[in-house]
């Protein structure tokens, strides 16, 4: 900790010599944290980075300087947690070792780990078990009269090739138990612990490769650490068992196709992928309360991004996603207001200054905090949660949330009105939008508000810089917080939370925005994983039924179709759309390739009838 403040002095620390007065929160100074946020040099701030560890270096710097208290893990500023859906290889720590030794050998050259793999190492006494395949239906299971159970085994990569390169199974199209998931789940399921894979020798006539590393496939974790190994290496181990080699044993499978699953006697292996979630961080600050030290209001904001990636549409390689209105804009609203409020006079509730890492994979920074508080989470009186607040100018301010306090509708009026702030605020869906930090605090019965100044054509791509932010309009949104938040902290009881299945509203439209809050076990509600791509953004603000369309990304299905921005969708086939979630319902149940018929409602015109098909989702 020591080493924080003179990193972040150079040249970055704003001066704190200020009254706590919302006047003084300044264009300028807001800006300088966007723009160190939003730098290239942080290179997208993608969990596991040194962009990321640098930009919460800073903001723990910044917290410092405004004389916060660390409030994380043991009195530091951080609260690690793991971030499963993004793995990392780690060479050092990856070995397969047999005993006795088959030989030394080598990452990259003798084996390498799936990127897919579960993580953790096993050992266990090796067999072979053919393609790995249960199939009742081609009468093929190399799991007939084998025990699995506490073994690694080793198997063929594909299925039992046909000659018939129609055939259903082992023909040129691969049927669902080729897949290496598939694989895996069967394992599993017959209690072996770990996989060798090794490539059958007729399907590779030329060469042995082994599989390509892929950050994206990583995201997965299959049931068991699987390694890919050499023809080479296979038929080491098998030589130990004085068992034939793999292209004996794959031409008798093929032709023969009855088990030849058996143990290979004597032979212990144990692998380890060397492949690990990455850690990632939470930054947390505090600002003690006077005579309610011990309630608190959270303000929060995630700091993290999707990092240096391909773009979704503009092709060439990988560009920094600087992720400056989502969400280096939130997050510098957190540090300024963290300044102004702690330079006094300090609230008589606690306050929490909180930036959120892994929202982007899930909102997982927030639901960590809230499954592990470092604060007691039933005595957080209410969360405000700042995401994408850098575009105001685009006059579509939402704050979602308003119904889930029953002083939040007057006490956000009495913030506005000087400010002449106008916004949108969905009260008859309870104004819950699930897919922020905000929503975690929500589950857990705390009143949350949440700011929200739209979507836009940058969002999630390498335009979305600082050049774009609107900062003085940040900073009037700014200023508005600065009075909500310090009510918040002094009010003597209260926000009262609102159940919002005690307002006056029909069921299916609660149903359709949000599952109801309590405690971990509660219900969520999961957006469908869409198999397809429309290329649209809907607007957040739009009122009305429908799906209110912000902006159709150019060569997108919904652009080839002839949609515009402004149309509003009202069907997709049969379905009527009333709400954003039911679009999502709707389109889940398409594949790419699909063609469907979508009304929308164009302006005051009649409605428009446009024929889609349907694009395979691209890697965000």
């Amino acid at each position: 900790m020591q080493r924080l403040i003179p990193f972040v002095l150079a040249g970055l620390l704003v001066s704190v010599g200020f009254a706590g007065d919302a006047r003084n929160l300044t264009a300028t100074r807001y800006l300088k944290h966007v723009q160190y946020l939003a730098d290239d040099d942080r290179a997208g701030r993608k969990p596991g980075t040194e962009g990321i560890e640098a930009a919460a270096a800073y903001i723990a710097g910044q917290f410092e300087a405004a004389g916060l208290k660390p409030a994380g893990v043991a009195e530091s500023w951080f609260q690690s947690f793991p971030v499963a859906s993004i793995k990392q290889l780690k060479e050092a720590d990856a070995v397969v070792r047999s005993t006795p030794p088959a030989g030394s050998w080598k990452l990259h050259e003798d084996f390498v780990p799936f990127p897919f793999t579960a993580t953790g190492e096993v050992s266990g006494p090796l067999a072979f078990a053919g393609y790995g395949i249960e199939a009742a239906e081609y009468q093929y299971d190399d799991y007939a009269d084998f025990d699995a159970t506490g073994k690694v085994l080793l198997i063929f990569r594909h299925e039992p090739k046909s000659e018939d390169s129609e055939a259903s199974f082992g023909g040129a199209s691969p049927s669902a138990h080729a897949l290496f998931v598939r694989k895996a789940r069967t394992a599993a399921r017959h209690g072996a612990v770990g996989l060798l894979v090794v490539n059958p020798p007729n399907r590779y006539p030329d060469g042995d490769e082994l599989y390509p590393w892929s950050a994206g496939e990583a995201r997965s974790s299959y049931a068991l650490p699987m390694v890919h190994i050499t023809q080479q290496a296979a038929d080491a181990l098998l030589k130990q068992a004085h068992m034939p080699g793999v292209a004996v044993l794959q031409a008798e499978l093929d032709e023969g196709r009855e088990s030849l699953s058996t143990d290979l006697a004597g032979v212990q292996v144990t692998i380890n992928p060397g492949v690990a979630p990455v850690a990632t961080r939470n930054v947390i600050g505090l600002l003690p309360g006077t005579d309610k030290a011990d309630e608190f209001v959270v303000v929060g904001a995630h700091y993290d991004h999707v990092g240096t990636q391909r773009s979704r549409r503009g092709g060439g390689g990988p560009q920094v996603h600087n992720g400056a209105d989502d969400n280096a804009s939130g997050t510098a609203g957190v540090i300024e207001l963290a300044h102004q409020i702690a330079a006094g006079p300090r609230p008589r509730r606690s306050m929490i200054f909180m930036a959120f890492s892994a929202e982007e994979s899930g909102l997982l920074g927030s639901e960590w905090f809230c499954d592990h508080p470092t604060v007691p989470i039933d005595k957080i009186r209410a969360m405000i949660n700042f995401d994408m607040i850098g575009r105001l100018s685009q006059d579509k301010l939402t704050i979602f949330g308003i119904a889930t306090g029953a002083e939040f509708q007057e006490m956000v009026t009495a913030a506005a009105e000087p400010l002449d702030l106008k916004y949108e605020a969905p009260l008859s869906t309870g104004g819950i939008f699930t897919r922020s930090d905000h929503y975690n605090f929500f589950r857990k019965g705390v009143p949350v508000l949440f700011p929200f100044t739209g979507l836009h054509e940058n969002y999630h791509r390498p335009g979305d810089d600082w050049e774009l932010i609107d900062a003085e309009g940040a900073t009037r949104l700014l200023r508005f917080a600065h009075g909500l938040l310090l009510e918040m902290a002094n009010l003597e009881d209260g926000p009262t939370y609102v159940d919002p299945d005690a307002r006056d509203e029909p069921a299916d439209e609660r149903d359709r925005v949000h599952a109801p809050p309590g405690d971990a076990d509660a219900p969520r509600v999961e957006v469908p994983r869409l198999t397809v791509r429309l290329g649209v953004a809907p607007d957040m603000t739009g009122k009305g039924d429908g799906m209110l369309i912000n902006t159709v990304y150019p060569g997108s299905a919904a652009e080839k179709a002839g949609m515009k921005k402004g149309d509003r969708i009202i069907r997709i086939a049969s379905t009527e759309i009333v709400t954003p979630r039911d679009y999502m319902a709707a389109v889940a149940g398409f594949s790419p390739g699909d063609e469907t018929e979508i009304t929308v409602q164009r302006g005051d015109q009649q409605e428009v009838v446009l024929k889609v098909r349907f694009d395979a989702p691209t890697e965000e």
